[in-house]
């Protein structure tokens, strides 16, 4: 009981005053007040903008089969007689997932069948059998702006559900999270205010939207929850944003320099491939993919360059083959790291264009075992002690106590740093160097403090289920292309794990533990 006191009160003392407000609010606000209590406006009417960004940018893998099966999140449900809009039996994402209406972005869906389900879910919010919340309106109320727009068919329904939930959205901003979903708020009622021509809306929204933006991408171009596919799904929104605003003649100027800045950091962090590493919370199949992203950036004249990553914590090393992405960073924003893992000093590594060194990736947000595991240092290309965490990650989304890095050298060649998350309980920091050449790449790992017992510490490398590993003395062949070698260490095991490709999906793959004392060299090179 003392425990969990203390490790509440460990994670609350990093959150915002309002934050904690917030959440007490809405909690007692719900019970009060109901969707049909906001007052609508009949004086909006919609107004049809062709996006050609959108179209482009999002086409989803949500599949819908009649009569009432429902795929998406690589889950199949088949709903019977009705549509549960309100499901949790394959937890809180699926029905978020279900909430979002993406099935309006499916090309392969002929749109009666979307208007039928469209106009199923905007009566069950008009009967307040579906229970709002403000991210997936946030999400579903663009999804449908979209969805008139392009097929130009509309019903008293549907328009009515929309006023409910911009009314609705417009009460319930979610100040307690904060980050991506505050801002999805924001640019939901922006849309709002450019598809109902609501001069109102869009002078209010647009600027809180731009101040936000001031707020959440560092001067990196990077998104502050430091994960890829959150930066990617927010970048994509908001190209769609500034065409909309071009098309009403609005000027785009101060976002123009943030989408410039954006697009630099993900062209940055990404690999030559047009992949990028799953870290914080990333996975494939929920973003739009980086061709796309490109390909709408183009079409809105958009011009960017490479950026640096060092505000966000990363640093990147290429070469003519080798390509580095490290993990230097501290968990932030401090007060909401939800989306943050235990994983400092982790790695990625592409060969060649090959994915050799994967970050473990995520495959739910089920609170529980899997949840935990997937945050854990454990689950990243980096060092255990005791297979304890780096930092206290707990409850699905939540860090209480956490660690902390201190970089030492920093140079295109040569990385050093060192982060603390041992030393309260073992009196043990975690220093790792990285040697760059033309050669390949020196891992040096010094656990400092006192000595350990011989196999307290585990050094894990997460490989790509593509590779395939080969154990000779202390060397590791990696599909003929790569050596790992290893110095002054007491084992070293190939050992199988599932490698997480997309929400609920799964690769079988391999992965090395390389146990050792106090000190391990690691020495990647070409075969």
């Amino acid at each position: 009981m003392l425990n969990k006191i203390g490790q509440i009160f460990r994670t609350i003392i990093y959150l915002k005053w309002y934050q904690i407000f917030y959440q007490f609010y809405y909690r007692f606000k719900r019970y009060i007040v109901r969707p049909d209590d906001y007052d609508l406006n009949d004086k909006w009417k919609f107004e049809l903008i062709k996006s050609f960004t959108f179209y482009d940018l999002y086409e989803s893998q949500w599949d819908f089969e009649y009569p009432l099966t429902f795929s998406f999140l690589n889950q199949k449900h088949k709903f019977h007689n009705y549509i549960d809009w309100n499901f949790i039996g394959l937890g809180k994402l699926w029905n978020y997932n279900l909430q979002y209406c993406d099935f309006l972005n499916n090309h392969k869906i002929d749109e009666n069948t979307k208007f039928i389900l469209l106009k199923d879910c905007a009566e069950s919010i008009i009967l307040n059998k579906l229970k709002l919340e403000p991210y997936p309106v946030s999400i579903r109320i663009v999804n449908t702006f979209f969805f008139i727009s392009k097929s130009n068919i509309i019903s008293t329904e549907i328009d009515k559900s929309l006023k409910i939930q911009i009314r609705y959205l417009e009460k319930n901003l979610e100040y307690h999270i904060e980050a991506n979903h505050l801002l999805e708020n924001y640019i939901a009622l922006t849309f709002s205010g450019i598809f109902y021509s609501d001069s109102h809306l869009l002078k209010k929204y647009y600027p809180i939207t731009l101040k936000a933006l001031e707020s959440q991408i560092l001067n990196d171009g990077g998104h502050y929850e430091c994960s890829p596919m959150y930066h990617v799904i927010i970048l994509s929104k908001l190209i769609v944003l500034k065409e909309c605003l071009t098309l009403k003649l609005i000027s785009t100027d101060t976002l123009d320099e943030v989408l410039k800045k954006m697009m630099g950091w993900i062209s940055t962090f990404s690999f030559r491939n047009n992949i990028y590493s799953f870290f914080n919370d990333a996975t494939s199949g929920i973003a739009p993919d980086l061709t796309l992203l490109y390909k709408a950036a183009k079409h809105i004249n958009l011009d960017f360059g490479q950026n640096n990553l060092f505000d966000s914590g990363y640093r990147k090393f290429v070469d003519d083959r080798f390509e580095i992405l490290v993990d230097v960073g501290n968990i932030i924003p401090s007060f909401q790291p939800g989306h943050a893992h235990s994983d400092m000093l982790s790695f990625c590594m592409n060969y060649d264009n090959k994915s050799i060194i994967v970050d473990n990736g995520i495959s739910t947000y089920q609170i529980g075992e899997l949840r935990n595991f997937e945050r854990s240092t454990k689950a990243h290309n980096t060092v255990t002690l005791f297979d304890k965490n780096q930092s206290e990650v707990w409850g699905g989304f939540r860090v209480g106590k956490r660690a902390t890095i201190t970089i030492f050298k920093d140079n295109p060649q040569h990385l050093s740093a060192s982060h603390n998350g041992y030393f309260a309980e073992f009196g043990i920091n975690h220093l790792r160097e990285f040697e760059f050449n033309s050669d390949g790449l020196v891992i040096l790992d010094k656990l400092e403090g006192k000595n350990l017992p011989v196999n307290a510490a585990v050094c894990r490398f997460y490989f790509d289920f593509n590779t395939e590993l080969k154990l000779l003395d202390s060397n590791v062949f990696v599909d003929d292309l790569l050596i790992f070698n290893f110095e002054k260490s007491t084992n070293i095991s190939i050992l199988k794990y599932r490698q997480a490709i997309g929400y609920n999906l799964f690769k079988e793959s391999q992965y090395l533990e390389i146990t050792f004392q106090n000190e391990l060299k690691t020495s990647i090179f070409k075969k």
